[in-house]
Formats: C-alpha cells, structure tokens, sequence
C-alpha cells in the first residue's frame, strides 16, 4: 500500500509556499500560524489536488473558488503549484518514488491547468510524463539512465481538454497513474467539524444532519460488536456517564440517558455532543486513509474529546495534518521537534511555512517546559531552521525540466 511522505503547496492564496514531509515515527503534524496566513489554504490546495483526480468538473467547480479578482490582483498570483510525493513501503528499490505535480496557470483572470508532471524514478529504469499547455511528452526507459541514448520523448496526441490522469496511457505510466488515483482520493479533508454530515443543500438542517451521522454509526455497527462498545466508550468522553446506550431508528440516531424515559433524538442533542457523534466515525473509516486533515478542530471540539481524536485516530497509524492557530494541538504532538510547521509573513500578503530546528526546539523546552510557554515568550520564531527549498515555483516557467529533487522519507 502506497504510503504519502511528502505533499506540496505553492502560491495558493497568501500562502506563498508550504512543503510538508510525513513519517510513520511521527503521525500528528501541525501547522500553526498567527493568524489566517494561508492556513486554510494548505487544505484548499489539497482539495484543489482531490478535485483533479475527480475529474473535470469537479475541478471546474473546484478552480470558481480562485477567480476573485480583487484578491488576485492585491497577491498578484498568477500560478498555483501542487504536488504530492508517495512510495509503497514494500518496495525496497532504491528510489521508487512517484512525484505528481500539477500547475495552474491565470489567463483573463481565469485559472486552468496548465502542466502536469508525473515522475517515477528507479534504479533501473524511469518513467516520465510531462505536460505543458496542450503538450502531452512521454518519456519511458527500460535501461538504466547512462545506457541511454538522449532522444526526443514522442508526443502522444491527447485533446486538450483532457487530464492526464483521466487518459488511456501506455505501460508502465498506466500502472503509475492508478496508483496517484488511489493516494489521492484516500486523502480526506475535514474543514469544520461542526458540519460533518450536514446535509450541503440544508447546512443548517439539524435533523438532515443527524440521519447522516446515524448512516455513519450504522457502518460502525455493521463493523462488529468489539467496534460498536468501543464507539459507545468513546461517546461518553464528551456525553458523559449518563449516557447509556445509542440506538439506530429510521428517524435516526437515537441516545439514551439515564434518568430520562424515552430515547432522545440526536438531533436534539446540544451542539458539541452532536459534532463529537459525527466526529467518532472517523476513527473507524478508511483504515488504509493517506493523510487525515482537519482545520482548526480545536474550535470545535474540547481539549478532552481532541486529545480522544487524536490519540485513537494514532492508534489506527492514520496520518493527521491539522492547521491552527492555538496552543491546543501543539500539546499532543510526540515530537515537536519533527510534526511543527511554523506560519512567517514574510512581505504582506505572502506566507511561508518553516520547520523548527530540532536542537533549537529542545533547548527551549528543556527551559519553558512546553511550546505554549515558548509561543508566549514570543520565542518561537527564533527556534526556525531554513525554509525548505522551493523547487516548485522556481520550475513552473521551466516544466520540461522534469528531474524535480525527490528529496529523502526517513524510515
């Protein structure tokens, strides 16, 4: 099973640029800023990646979100660059990567897709596929790279309107570009808690909500009666004690309470418990999920019932990026030396993402005791390393050039 260790997020909104590396010894990842800085916008970037593997109308949904022109005008953001980087970790070939990269380019206060880039290096072989513009380029090798004979890579004659993923392509690419689907859409994106479930049509709609959240608890159900204890233990993080059980209706879900008579409805529940009911389901989906990103979940749940998320969606090994503005998060990370990404204004508008020196972010909680405390003092920003090297936007005006750093996932 493919495994993410790398995604990319170039000039979306004021987000100047982000690269974030994951790792099995570091499930939890944090991005913090002091204010909006692009921090929602690492996710858009990614939802804008999902849209692409959902095909082109989706996308064009996707891309109304980028076109107001006020805001493009005062960034002057003209390109937005994604990426994401994957291996399957049964693979022991040094260097079997595979690198999708896509760039969006501004026409007429217009975005579109403009290049796509999909690499899969290997020892012994590589398999290439740029686009740029309506130039479709394959390049394919079945002998090491300094047996070769330089050629020019044949052009395959794709309509323009075409994405590359979505295209019958020769062997290896075909097998490549599956894989990219299925990492890509095992990637699930978590904007509010709150509206888990919703109903899109009806946001508002608590009842249409609560049907929703019962779908859920029914699959949890259908998962065995281990599954569903363990999620009634963990409803009464935040339902407390007098919680007794919680049962599937038409209407619903239905909660019952000690002390009161009949089954209560969900929907009638306050807001934080309904949320943590829609929360818990995502402990038993998608066991084999890329990547879990949540946005500023502090805001919608406790302290307790995050640190119960968190700790139980590690329990699963599945992979969380959360992007906030609090402290909270910040307390359940393993190592703060290694899952911290720290939020820069650099010029007005524009935001880079910086990862904290290890030595540095010791040394500060061997004196403060905590990051919070570092935060606080105002010291934060002191414990930066170098910002991770833009390879992306740097090379969007050059796409042919394909031989993009892979850079190195620590095992």
């Amino acid at each position: 099973m493919d495994t993410l260790c790398r995604f990319d997020v170039s000039s979306i909104r004021c987000l100047r640029y982000l690269r974030v590396k994951l790792g099995r010894d570091q499930p939890l990842t944090v991005l913090l800023s002091d204010g909006p800085m692009g921090r929602s916008s690492a996710l858009e970037g990614l939802a804008l990646l999902k849209s692409v593997i959902d095909g082109p109308e989706a996308l064009a949904e996707r891309l109304k979100r980028f076109q107001d022109p006020e805001d493009l005008c005062r960034r002057g953001v003209n390109e937005m660059i994604l990426s994401v980087m994957f291996f399957d970790p049964d693979v022991t070939t040094e260097g079997s990567y595979v690198l999708f990269m896509l760039a969006f380019r501004r026409d007429d206060g217009v975005f579109h897709l403009h290049g796509e880039t999909i690499k899969h290096p290997n020892k012994n072989a590589d398999s290439i596929l740029v686009r740029l513009g309506d130039v479709y380029m394959l390049k394919a090798a079945a002998q090491p790279a300094w047996k070769r004979e330089r050629k020019e890579p044949p052009v395959l004659h794709i309509p323009p309107d075409k994405i590359v993923v979505h295209t019958r392509l020769p062997e290896p690419t075909a097998k490549v570009v599956a894989r990219i689907m299925n990492v890509v859409r095992r990637i699930q994106i978590v904007f509010d808690l709150h509206q888990r479930c919703a109903d899109p049509t009806r946001p508002d709609d608590a009842e249409a909500r609560a049907r929703n959240i019962a779908g859920e608890w029914a699959a949890i159900r259908a998962g065995g009666e281990e599954g569903w204890q363990r999620a009634l233990s963990l409803a009464r993080v935040v339902l407390g004690p007098r919680l007794g059980a919680l049962s599937l209706s038409p209407a619903g879900l239905l909660v019952s309470l000690a002390g009161d008579g009949e089954p209560l409805p969900a929907a009638a529940l306050p807001q934080d418990q309904l949320t943590w009911l829609a929360t818990i389901p995502l402990i038993f989906q998608q066991p084999d999920r890329a990547l879990l990103a949540l946005d500023q979940p502090e805001r919608q749940l406790s302290p307790l019932a995050l640190a119960t998320l968190i700790r139980e969606l590690k329990r699963a090994e599945v992979p969380i990026f959360i992007t906030t503005e609090s402290n909270v998060p910040l307390q359940l990370l393993d190592d703060a030396a290694d899952g911290l990404y720290v939020g820069v204004m650099e010029e007005p508008d524009r935001a880079v993402y910086y990862r904290p020196e290890p030595d540095r972010v010791r040394e500060a909680l061997r004196r403060h005791g905590d990051l919070a405390w570092v935060r606080a003092s105002g010291a934060i920003h002191t414990l930066l390393g170098a910002p991770e090297p833009d390879d992306l936007s740097e090379r969007s005006e050059k796409t042919r050039e394909v031989d993009v750093p892979v850079g190195e996932f620590r095992r």
